[in-house]
């Protein structure tokens, strides 16, 4: 009888489990911030929360995770909406290209996509794009 009580509660807390993990989302927001004397600051945060059926209510979340990258304003050489290949078709994203290293072998370069989840309309890029336009032509 004793058997038959514990296979049952493991089963109840197995499914309860199982139901919960149905519920987990995840939200994803990436950010490009200009500073003017700084340079451009690429950020993405993912949250993760439970969310209900049949309720309203804003969730809490339970986790997050949040990595920045900080490129100089003098380290920048331009940004760029290019096109890339996904698929069948292809897709536009914004791009950070970081001037060569000083003394670095082979001038190495490196590109940084802004949006690279997301991936926003080109009518979108667009506008972010003319405003990185305006801090680099204050530079």
């Amino acid at each position: 009888m004793v058997a038959v009580e514990t296979r049952r509660g493991t089963t109840a807390a197995l499914l309860v489990l199982v139901s919960l993990a149905f519920c987990v989302r995840s939200a994803r927001e990436e950010t490009l911030e200009l500073f003017p004397s700084l340079g451009l600051q690429l950020a993405s945060r993912t949250v993760y929360h439970f969310t209900f059926p049949f309720t309203s209510a804003s969730p809490p979340a339970f986790r997050s995770s949040r990595h920045t990258r900080l490129v100089p304003l003098e380290r920048i050489d331009k940004v760029i909406i290019n096109e890339g290949l996904q698929g069948a078709g292809g897709r536009h994203y914004l791009a950070v290209v970081e001037r060569a290293s000083v003394g670095a072998e082979g001038g190495e370069r490196w590109v940084f996509v802004v949006f690279p989840s997301i991936l926003p309309s080109l009518t979108d890029l667009q506008a972010v794009w003319k405003d990185a336009q305006r801090l680099l032509a204050t530079k």
